[in-house]
């Protein structure tokens, strides 16, 4: 008997010992933890984040001081939210700012943020390793004017921040000098349709006038690249095309073209523009025309330059600011509507470089900063003459010549301006640099305007098929 109740007690120790390990252990009831947000893993706090990032800027308005518009409008109240990120402006020139970007997109010394407008930056996606924008664009679709959104614009991310929008490449005439010189009779009543004959009668006529006192007609500029755009202007709303519309060949050697390579021709050869058009460039040109030295300027707008000539009375470098107004580009009828070729916008890139995520976080903070105030917008449009990228937005410009300057280019913009004909693609860049040495040709008479823009087209072909 003892032995089966022996055997019966094993039995028992044995599968009470088997259940015992199919059992989990469980911990002592104990309250459940306090709920937390997950902890961020790329974002820090406006104090928190700290960086030294550097802009690089073209000097986008002749004769202001464009770094100080982006401190003073800008980077001052950014660092009133981010005072830990230092922010330095270099500011570069017209002259020699592009050689300096080629090269620094050649040895990697890339700026962390660059801003100018589309002639440089459209190019840049294609071309650098810039930081995908397209997050901080979602947050302000709404705001921006959607011409600029395609800007930058590479299978489907955004890598250009839009800063500012421009105006139509119009021309410039010192209204105050015309009167002096009795011309002012031969101005268009309708500013926006006029022939080319008539423009070239009113510059014959200035410059007659003026001989004594070495007035001319216009200051024409073949020296540099900077300000080509409103010789493009004069081809389109002649009736001609500089690429196709697949943007494959070059157009520019049709007559059209070249009628209008030969009418600046005549204006030199007539002596109606002033002395070396073959090498003058055009900030030489703005100075003559600032020292009331040529009725017209086809370099730079005249809100631009009106709020230049003010700068320069209060500095006592001229004793008035004369009266300017904006007159169209002459057709050759007269009649048709002209084209006013565009830049569409100054654009900020913000370059990846050594992919510091505080430099990039820094660079994404200023430009996110940027689209929330509507007051820097303001202040650089009212500093800058541009136009704001912001939609809907209304600048109160408290001179009231200049707000109707800015009215009067905006109209234009509106209702002539053109970006569509190749400015905004990646390979102008490289159209323009061979163009003005192709008018310089012409006007230092080594070439005829048929050879000249035959050369042009071949140059043209050559990079539009690489």
């Amino acid at each position: 008997m003892k032995k089966y109740l022996s055997i019966l007690l094993a039995l028992l120790l044995m599968f009470g010992l088997l259940s015992a390990c199919g059992k989990t252990e469980q911990p002592p009831a104990t309250d459940p933890p306090a709920k937390t947000d997950p902890p961020k893993e790329t974002e820090k706090d406006d104090g928190d984040l700290s960086a030294e990032i550097t802009i690089w800027s073209m000097p986008l308005t002749s004769g202001v001081d464009y770094d100080e518009i982006l401190k003073n409008d800008l980077i001052a109240p950014f660092n009133k939210t981010y005072p830990n990120v230092k922010v330095e402006v270099d500011m570069m020139t017209w002259e020699g700012g592009p050689e300096r970007l080629t090269i620094a997109l050649g040895t990697g010394a890339t700026p962390d943020i660059y801003l100018d407008g589309t002639a440089r930056t459209a190019a840049l996606p294609t071309k650098a390793k810039l930081v995908d924008m397209t997050d901080v664009l979602d947050k302000h679709r709404d705001k921006i004017l959607p011409s600029l959104l395609t800007i930058g614009l590479v299978d489907g991310k955004n890598y250009l921040v839009p800063n500012s929008a421009m105006t139509s490449s119009t021309f410039t005439l010192n209204l105050t000098l015309a009167k002096k010189l009795g011309v002012d009779n031969l101005i268009p009543e309708d500013r926006n349709k006029w022939s080319r004959d008539d423009m070239y009668e009113l510059l014959k006529a200035a410059a007659e006038a003026g001989k004594n006192e070495g007035i001319y007609g216009v200051a024409l500029y073949a020296g540099s690249a900077t300000e080509d755009i409103r010789y493009y202007s004069l081809m389109l709303s002649n009736g001609g095309k500089i690429v196709s519309d697949d943007k494959k060949t070059c157009l520019a050697n049709s007559p059209e073209c070249v009628e209008v390579i030969t009418f600046l021709k005549k204006l030199v050869d007539d002596g109606l523009a002033a002395p070396g058009a073959a090498t003058i460039k055009s900030e030489d040109v703005a100075t003559l025309f600032y020292n009331s030295k040529a009725l017209m300027m086809l370099a730079g707008g005249p809100g631009s330059t009106y709020t230049l000539l003010k700068r320069m009375k209060e500095e006592k470098s001229i004793d008035e600011v004369p009266e300017l107004i904006s007159v169209g580009i002459p057709t050759k009828d007269g009649k048709s509507p002209y084209v006013s070729a565009s830049w569409g916008a100054n654009m900020f890139a913000t370059f990846e470089n050594k992919n510091d995520a505080d430099k990039i976080a820094a660079a994404k903070a200023l430009l996110d900063f940027y689209w929330n105030a509507p007051d820097a917008h303001k202040n650089i449009a009212l500093n800058s003459s541009y136009v704001p990228a912001m939609q809907g937005m209304q600048v109160d410009y408290p001179d009231p010549v200049l707000k109707g300057l800015i009215e009067e280019a905006n109209y234009c913009l509106k209702e002539f301006g053109d970006s569509s004909f190749g400015i905004l693609e990646p390979f102008w860049v490289e159209l323009r640099s061979v163009f003005y040495p192709e008018l310089q040709a012409v006007f230092s008479n080594t070439k005829t305007p048929q050879e000249a823009m035959d050369t042009f087209k071949t140059k043209v072909d050559e990079i539009l098929n690489k």
